[in-house]
């Protein structure tokens, strides 16, 4: 599989993550996945590497919702890196994750994303109660609860061998109750399974 790096992102100073959200595209596009699509499927393992996967995921609060693209690449159990997007020429956010490290990038250079103060109160402190060592392995459909995140896949889809999630929820609880994440895959770059390598 190809990891290409990801391209140079717009500066993007004084635009809010909700701001950059707000003008992305929905997800309302999605269509439902039926049971032929996944049936003689594998399901890969929480912890294989390296993958891609291009999307869509809303933020939902009591109040809004707000939608933005992305492009999600696990290049290792400890790498990982995930660009969200607006419109072309809209620009961006590149969000990295080295070990137990998030690295957020507007274009403006590189700050902690415990540190980061420049984006709506909202958006950041949901940002910084995300376990990013754990979303990866929840966008390949394992169901591993933290006290403030549960995960649900709401349909699958084929993508080569392997039957991979299609559409997942996020639901916020404790601090975050109230709050959900609809995450739609559109795209996914996964290695060949064993079974399939095997035939």
């Amino acid at each position: 599989m190809s990891t290409s790096h990801c391209p140079e992102l717009p500066r993007l100073r004084g635009l809010s993550l909700l701001a950059l959200l707000s003008i992305a595209l929905g997800v309302g596009c999605a269509g439902p996945v039926s049971k032929s699509d996944v049936e003689g499927g594998a399901r890969p393992e929480a912890t294989l590497t390296p993958w891609q996967a291009r999307g869509k995921m809303a933020l939902s609060t009591r109040e809004q919702r707000e939608s933005v693209n992305f492009n999600w690449q696990r290049l290792s159990l400890d790498k990982e890196v995930l660009t969200l997007t607006g419109p072309i020429g809209m620009g961006g956010v590149q969000i990295t994750r080295t070990g137990s490290d998030v690295i957020w990038d507007d274009g403006d250079g590189e700050v902690p994303l415990a540190d980061v103060e420049d984006v709506s109160d909202e958006a950041s402190r949901l940002l910084q109660t995300l376990p990013f060592d754990q979303l990866g392995g929840w966008l390949m459909g394992a169901a591993e609860p933290t006290e403030d995140w549960s995960t649900t896949v709401n349909s699958w889809q084929r993508a080569g061998a392997w039957s991979v999630p299609r559409k997942l929820t996020l639901q916020g609880a404790g601090v975050n109750a109230g709050v959900s994440v609809l995450v739609v895959i559109l795209d996914w770059n996964l290695p060949e399974s064993t079974a399939a390598r095997a035939q």
